[in-house]
């Protein structure tokens, strides 16, 4: 089930022409939140354009968010367009069986405005935040870890964070580590991008990274 919308409904409503027809995951955004209450639902397509199976969906133009699955490969062909995140480097199952279908893939993370790239941007945002928080539970007893809590409590230290790269992603894994109570260094080859962190985050330890720099924070570092 994808569970989130690639399109917000008012951005269909005002942007699909006259001449087409939209058909809808019926699943698609029902554990998703529009702002911070609103629960989203499929109220601007009528109930027959609503589809429950991947292989209702005999469109041209397909959108969505998480790349093609292996029980969807089967639904690629040469006359359908793809439009979704692919993350190619890291499946090449996946390489071949879009190169074998000769289908018009897009992928959202290549997306390019000016020297932005502004569909990667906020899954950037998210992995970043995300990876502190799935680390600290990683770092729980009970999950295997060495029972150390980020921001430890009073007469313990609290934990030693280490972020590699302060783009999108590692300057959000910095926040929240920091917001957590942790001891954050942030380690990137840009001196540049290491000035404007320090700037926005007070309290944040910076160096620029070397393999000799990464060597001496490895061992001293839990997450």
């Amino acid at each position: 089930i994808e569970a989130r919308y690639p399109l917000a409904g008012d951005w269909i409503n005002l942007n699909t022409p006259p001449s087409s027809v939209v058909l809808a995951n019926q699943h698609s955004g029902s554990l998703r939140y529009y702002g911070k209450r609103q629960t989203l639902r499929w109220d601007f397509i009528a109930p027959e354009q609503l589809v429950t199976t991947v292989r209702e969906l005999q469109a041209n133009l397909v959108i969505k968010v998480k790349e093609p699955q292996r029980s969807e490969f089967p639904l690629l062909r040469k006359d359908l367009v793809l439009f979704t995140y692919l993350h190619l480097a890291a499946s090449k199952p996946l390489t071949e069986a879009l190169l074998a279908s000769r289908i018009t893939g897009i992928a959202y993370e290549t997306i390019q405005v000016g020297n932005t790239l502004p569909l990667l941007k906020p899954m950037s945002e998210v992995a970043g935040k995300m990876s502190v928080q799935v680390g600290a539970w990683c770092l729980e007893r009970e999950h295997g870890g060495k029972g150390i809590l980020l921001g430890g409590v009073p007469g313990v230290s609290p934990a030693d964070v280490l972020v590699l790269g302060g783009g999108v992603a590692g300057a959000n894994a910095a926040r929240v580590a920091l917001g957590m109570g942790a001891t954050v260094t942030v380690a990137d080859r840009s001196l540049e991008s290491l000035r404007r962190l320090s700037a926005l985050m007070p309290g944040l330890r910076t160096v620029f990274s070397t393999r000799a720099a990464l060597q001496a924070l490895a061992p001293r570092t839990d997450l």
